[in-house]
């Protein structure tokens, strides 16, 4: 019961006008009452939404609307709702004298300034702030049903308490006070636990048997979730017990409930973590929210139905990333399935698995229907549309092929159907058309270039929202032998067991190399006969490259692939990209230092120590303007997007780099960087080889190891100079002006490239493969090596 004291206190506190005040209480909206404090207002919220219960939210105080204390009895706060800046707010037509109870007018809470619309169009508005607390509580139901204990800590101030449940233990701290604050928290019991911040999904510093201490800014809140310290964002290294999900109702409605939507965003972030299609694994997802759900056409023996549910992923850094997630359900068999997601479990104790829908024929079979018949299906305002590329495919063959999957997971979901067709599904989706579905229809139906996988149709997510999302691919199917660089990793093999087998004196000749990549590719004899075939390979791929790059600039109509000559300022881009490159690898050189093996580090002390010399190479960009066009590119090039047939080569996957977005993969940039992306595969493809070889041949003497490295420094030199001499000539003949006449400018492009290759590389291997990074490193050495070591060009660039 309230004494008379506490009454006194409140009011002179809250309701210092006595206009405020009615019976025992306060007829006041909760900014007025706070003096539209904002801090004040997220505080209150926070408290009320971790307390047990059911939150109960008065209309408009979710905007911060004002009240009208002057109305008397409690009409001050039955104004009309504030949904926009219109007529009566928004609320009516009327005129505003027939209203029951006049519209909000005062200066500091007017409906022209605080309303619905105005800040739906704010992410930073406290609508929003309030849609995202309100989305966390759905998310841990612990809030509303989990035990309360207080915890009694240093500070007065601060209040503190947890909330408990059989799946998790929320820690909330409160500054009660308009002040920084202090504050040591008692949390022994909870040893070893680190509190991630469940807003930002920011790990604290693991709990220890000491007081834990935090600072708490002005009527600030925490939230944490306290986990096993051992728990991250990485890739678990054992596989992990699929978890549970509890579902209300049946089947045909539960799984796609509410409840189920809210379970599914609390597994999602440790269920796709370590999935290899999840591209940002790395950065750790802090939290997943399911944007849409798509039905799938109904399928034949599929009672429960699929749906293609698009989940958005928030990250401690970075941007969030939207993937799709075909789901369907499926009785649980014996063993377990690896692309089970969870385990649903309803009232009655039936259980279901909730897998990945695109692991079933009949999933993967109806989005290929899609994609060549030109089929769509709706849900809501929401499409799902095929885009069939040339005479649409008869249902009755679709429903004959046989269905394989790859036995490994990919960086995208793929599907064959037997020697017809492959289904490539995309699981990051970006907004706009992925360049695999542009390119390929440019290549396919435009200018029918012949040496690619042609594309038979795709299919995309079309919202109310503008623009449209591809979701998969469908290519036809290329007989082939594997791809290149199987073919030149065997191929490489071979000549390092040949060397081995020659005199030393004989295989000491191997090791001339060009000085250059440009130029006539004049092979030392002895080299020739021992690599002859790899080399009219490398011919032939150079040849097929400038065919591609050609095609890639015959726009046909559409400017999207119109070439572009270059500007000073796309110059002074692409230097101030490379160079941040450069400086991004040797920072990461330095960090690793201690854990590089000796010879690894001598290289790159060279690279460290020549940093100035690497950037001042690539100075002449930010110069006089380059000769030459920038045009639309392959942009991931390399051994493995080549398919070898036996007799040429089809170059397949136009997607680009995945990591990075749709809208950076459709610039325009010089064809050169495509060669220099080949030109390091096959530099990659020599030293793979050496490593293989010494796997077969172990304990091979060190003169002969110095020997070997030599011409497999060779073998990387002498392939790439006959891809790089093939190419140029064949560009020459078919458009010279894509690449200009100028030896000088072609030779600063690929140099540019390649130093932006090979800084990626030495970051690439440094994460996942430390045992390889020697190869970039040697490469970045060879650039260096190349360069005069005069002092006037030793002085760095900004």
């Amino acid at each position: 019961m309230v004494t008379d004291e506490e009454r006194d206190y409140m009011y002179r506190v809250y309701a210092s006008d006595p206009q405020a005040r009615i019976n025992l209480g306060i007829r006041r909206r909760l900014a007025p009452l706070l003096s539209n404090n904002r801090r004040k207002v997220e505080l209150m919220n926070a408290l009320l939404f971790s307390m047990p219960g059911t939150p109960i939210i008065y209309y408009g105080d979710e905007i911060g609307m004002g009240d009208n204390v002057h109305l008397g009895d409690r009409n001050g706060v039955r104004t009309p709702m504030q949904w926009s800046s219109d007529r009566n707010a928004g609320f009516s037509r009327a005129n505003p004298q027939k209203l029951f109870l006049p519209a909000i007018i005062d200066p500091e809470y007017h409906y022209e300034a605080i309303n619905v619309e105005s800040q739906l169009a704010n992410p930073s508005s406290m609508l929003w702030w309030m849609k995202r607390l309100i989305a966390l509580r759905k998310r841990y139901p612990v809030f509303g049903t989990g035990e309360i204990r207080f915890i009694t800590a240093s500070n007065p101030r601060v209040l503190v308490f947890t909330r408990t449940s059989a799946d998790h233990t929320i820690l909330v701290v409160a500054n009660l006070s308009r002040f920084v604050q202090p504050v040591d928290i008692p949390l022994a019991e909870f040893e070893g636990k680190r509190p991630v911040e469940l807003f930002g999904k920011v790990n604290f510093p693991t709990i220890g048997k000491a007081p834990y201490f935090l600072s708490m800014g002005p009527h600030a809140f925490l939230w944490f979730i306290l986990e096993n310290a051992s728990g991250s964002g990485a890739a678990p290294a054992e596989p992990q017990e699929v978890p549970e999900l509890q579902i209300e109702g049946s089947w045909d409605n539960a799984w796609r409930s509410e409840t189920f939507k809210r379970g599914l965003e609390r597994l999602l972030p440790a269920a796709v973590t370590p999935r290899r299609w999840f591209v940002s694994k790395a950065r750790g997802p802090r939290a997943a929210t399911v944007r849409e759900r798509l039905l799938l056409p109904s399928i034949d023996g599929l009672a429960d139905g699929a749906s293609l549910f698009i989940a958005g992923f928030d990250f401690s850094i970075g941007e969030p990333e939207n993937y799709s997630l075909p789901l369907m359900l499926k009785e649980p068999g014996q063993d377990p399935n690896p692309t089970a997601l969870a385990m649903l479990v309803n009232q009655q104790g039936e259980q279901r698995e909730l897998v990945d829908a695109l692991s079933s024929p009949e999933v993967a079979r109806t989005i290929l229907h899609l994609a060549l018949t030109g089929a769509e299906v709706a849900t809501g305002e929401a499409r799902i549309v095929g885009r069939p590329v040339g005479p649409l495919e008869k249902e009755s063959v679709i429903a004959e092929l046989p269905v394989q999957f790859p036995k490994v997971e990919q960086s995208n979901s793929t599907v064959f159907f037997g020697d017809r067709y492959v289904l490539k599904m995309f699981r990051r989706l970006d907004e706009g058309e992925s360049p695999e579905a542009e390119i390929g229809r440019h290549l396919t139906e435009k200018v029918r270039f012949a040496n690619i996988a042609p594309l038979a149709g795709s299919v995309d997510i079309q919202t109310a929202a503008p623009g449209t999302r591809t979701l998969a691919v469908a290519l036809k199917f290329v007989h082939s032998q594997g791809d290149a660089w199987s073919w030149m990793l065997e191929r490489s093999v071979r000549f390092l067991e040949g060397v081995a087998a020659l005199p030393g004196n004989t295989a000491a000749a191997l090791t001339d190399t060009p000085s250059t990549l440009l130029g006539p590719a004049i092979h030392p004899a002895v080299f020739s006969e021992l690599v002859s075939e790899p080399l009219e390979a490398s011919r032939l791929l150079g040849e097929r490259t400038a065919e591609m790059h050609v095609a890639l600039a015959t726009d046909a109509g559409n400017p999207a692939f119109t070439p572009e000559p270059f500007t000073p300022m796309y110059q002074r881009a692409v230097f101030q990209s490379i160079r941040n490159s450069l400086r991004g690898a040797t920072a990461a050189l330095s960090r690793s230092a201690e854990s590089l093996s000796p010879q690894a580090l001598a290289m790159a002390k060279d690279v460290l120590l020549g940093e100035p010399r690497l950037a001042q190479t690539i100075a002449p960009l930010r110069q006089n303007t380059l000769g030459g066009m920038r045009t639309r590119i392959h942009g991931d090039y390399h051994l493995g997007q080549v398919l070898h047939t036996g007799k040429d080569f089809i170059i397949i996957d136009f997607e680009g780099e995945p990591l990075k977005s749709i809208g950076e993969r459709r610039i325009k940039r010089s064809p050169l960087r495509d060669v220099a992306g080949m030109v390091r595969s096959f530099d990659y493809a020599a030293w793979a080889s050496l490593a293989r070889y010494r796997d077969l041949i172990p304990g091979e003497r060190a003169e002969s190891l110095t020997i070997l490295k030599q011409a497999a420094r060779a073998w990387s030199a002498w392939t790439a100079r006959s891809f790089t001499s093939a190419y140029f000539t064949r560009m020459a003949a078919l458009n010279p002006a894509l690449l200009g006449t100028d030896p000088a400018t072609h030779e600063l492009l690929l140099r540019a490239w390649l130093l932006e290759k090979t800084c990626y590389e030495i970051v690439y291997e440094l994460n996942s493969r430390p045992a390889w990074v020697h190869i970039p490193l040697r490469a970045a050495v060879a650039l260096l090596e190349a360069q005069p070591t005069d002092p006037a060009t030793n002085g760095g660039a900004s």
